[in-house]
């Protein structure tokens, strides 16, 4: 029990640093963004409108700095989910995972609904992202 609080730690520690990373690097890319920090953790992220992406430019430089996964969810009201706009999460085919949705039954779900971001492994597959 011990050792996995250790584990945990570490891992939780550069979620937070990955999410921080994304955070930024979009706030400097669409400035109407506001990200509210406490302690060096992004407590709240903002945007009037969610923009178009032309590419995944966002996503790749935040991975670039720290590594790991980053995705974009936004909420779309027709099907009442999260859908990917811009990830670096792969799906099974390799293809990036952009438009696909969140499980209803996925853990993340309840957490993005109360507006809070979602600090975990990515898990994609067509079945089940």
């Amino acid at each position: 029990m011990v050792a996995d609080v250790g584990v945990r730690r570490p891992a939780l520690r550069d979620i937070e640093v990955n999410l921080r990373t994304l955070a930024l690097t979009f706030s400097e890319t669409f400035p109407d963004a506001k990200i509210t920090l406490k302690d060096g953790v992004v407590t709240k992220a903002e945007v009037p409108r969610m923009p178009d992406f032309k590419d995944h430019a966002i996503v790749d430089r935040a991975v670039g700095y720290v590594g790991g996964n980053a995705t974009l969810f936004v909420y779309d009201e027709a099907s009442n989910q999260f859908v990917r706009r811009s990830t670096n999460v792969k799906k099974e085919n390799g293809d990036r995972a952009v438009g696909t949705q969140l499980a209803p039954d996925h853990p993340g779900q309840a957490v993005l609904r109360r507006g809070e971001a979602y600090k975990a492994r990515p898990h994609c597959s067509e079945s089940r992202s």
